[in-house]
Order: structure tokens, then sequence, then C-alpha cells
């Protein structure tokens, strides 16, 4: 199955390098989603993001019309090491991140 980004070249590369956007904190001890960790927040539809993490933790993008996500554990989801930064661009009509580990992601949306 092809996946479209939808981003061109400029504005992906405008997007890269905006301003990052503060969207929230995924509070994660079991999988948890930016829609119920313990303060909720929304992600835009197909949004570039920037992901940072106080711990070792594993995450998968969720809510994908291209295909349905598997619940995230260590072996299927992309590790994210502590401290580390993670660029995410995010297929159009993907909203939600889940995430694994005892750690506490912060999200921003880069605009």
């Amino acid at each position: 199955m092809a996946y479209s980004r939808e981003l061109g070249t400029t504005k992906l590369v405008a997007s890269l390098n905006g301003a990052p956007k503060y969207l929230g904190t995924i509070a994660s001890t079991t999988v948890k989603t930016n829609a119920d960790t313990a303060v909720p927040f929304t992600i835009p539809d197909g949004q570039v993001l920037l992901l940072q993490a106080d711990a070792a933790c594993h995450f998968l993008p969720t809510n994908s019309p291209q295909q349905a996500q598997p619940t995230v554990t260590s072996s299927n989801g992309l590790k994210l090491a502590a401290d580390e930064k993670y660029v995410l661009v995010l297929v159009t009509g993907c909203t939600g991140i889940q995430v694994v580990g005892s750690a506490n992601v912060k999200v921003w949306a880069l605009e």
C-alpha cells in the first residue's frame, strides 16, 4: 500500500525548521495516547511533530486511516531514547500517538 505525503518539499522543510508549538505531554507507565494521558490533548490532522522523552520508551502513530495500528509494544514500537528528539510526519488523517514505557513524552507541532 502506498502512503501519501501531502506536504511538498518546501512546506516540509519549512515545517521542520518552523517554530515548535507545545501540544502536551504523554505520561506513560502503560500504553497511553495523547487522548487518554493525564492531561489529554489533540494533534492536528497530518501534523509534523517533534517528540522528546525523559526516559526510554516506544511509540507508534495511531488513528491512521490507511491501516489499523497494533497496540504499541517494545517489540513493534519505534524506540525513543531518553532526551532524544524525533521528528515524526503523520499521514493525512492520523491524529494520535501511543506510547509504552515509563516515560513522559513531550509533543510539539512544528509550524
